[in-house]
């Protein structure tokens, strides 16, 4: 068997298992390429919000099915001309979470539309600036989960309103380091999810307080040795949505327990 055929081999196998809807919200040309040639099993929902070329060229030619709530978080250039152009189609709810510069120009434009939860959680630095202009409007807890740099530094400038629970999730390593500085304050739940080196080796000098829920979905390689080491901890849903490549041969060895909604939801579907 090619190196081709074993990547294309195990979802057409399981067609029958796929979540062709979880499917569309992936983010990969093979996963894209991969609906295409199965196009009956569409869905325009998630397809809308996808962002691959791939994707947006299909959406470029069923223009008619494009679903415009969707569509608010798609950051491709052509998807945002679509948005600019049927405004009165936009779900600002969504839009308030899409990182594209053009997004936060239409943001800018109509301050009352903004969702400024959604807005303190965006990962844009053009997002960051908005919301420095608007400092009484920020949701803190939402920033405190925010990984960029200008979100973390704004943070820094405001200690006294970081919400060390979503902090304790926050993967920047300048939020990392606060939280070595402040354990006291580390939510262990949430530190279960967070990826970073330093933080998955704190949890395995604590391993009393892991999550094993939150750990089970951590791409980390660090966390990956940790459920390879304790396989009985292991939560198969969260597995199942993890995103890194070294958890595949837990999944192959495991096939009964793979949770195929999750798994359609992961570009790791052409991993195996």
């Amino acid at each position: 068997m090619t190196a081709l055929n074993a990547l294309t081999s195990f979802p057409e196998l399981n067609k029958d298992k796929i979540d062709w809807r979880g499917l569309t919200f992936v983010r990969t040309k093979e996963a894209v390429e991969f609906l295409i040639e199965n196009s009956d099993k569409i869905h325009f929902d998630g397809l809308s919000s996808n962002s691959e070329p791939e994707a947006v060229k299909w959406l470029m030619k069923y223009k008619h099915k494009i679903n415009y709530k969707f569509m608010s978080y798609n950051c491709a250039p052509e998807a945002m001309q679509l948005l600019i152009e049927n405004q009165n189609k936009i779900n600002w709810q969504n839009l308030s979470c899409n990182q594209s510069l053009e997004a936060i120009q239409l943001l800018r434009a109509n301050p009352s539309k903004i969702d400024w939860i959604n807005l303190s959680g965006n990962s844009s630095p053009d997002a960051i600036v908005l919301l420095r202009e608007n400092p009484d409007k920020i949701c803190w807890s939402a920033l405190s989960s925010n990984p960029l740099a200008e979100a973390v530094q704004l943070l820094m400038e405001n200690p006294l309103k970081i919400d060390w629970d979503e902090m304790s999730g926050n993967s920047n390593p300048v939020a990392v380091q606060l939280l070595l500085e402040n354990i006291h304050n580390i939510n262990w739940v949430y530190l279960s999810y967070n990826p970073s080196p330093e933080a998955v080796q704190l949890l395995m000098a604590n391993q009393k307080k892991i999550h094993w829920i939150g750990l089970s979905s951590n791409p980390s390689p660090e966390a990956t040795q940790l459920l390879t080491d304790n396989p009985d901890k292991i939560n198969w849903f969260g597995l199942s949505s993890n995103h890194s490549a070294k958890i595949v041969p837990l999944l192959k060895e495991n096939p009964d327990n793979i949770n195929w909604h999750c798994l359609s939801h992961n570009e790791l579907l052409f991993n195996f």
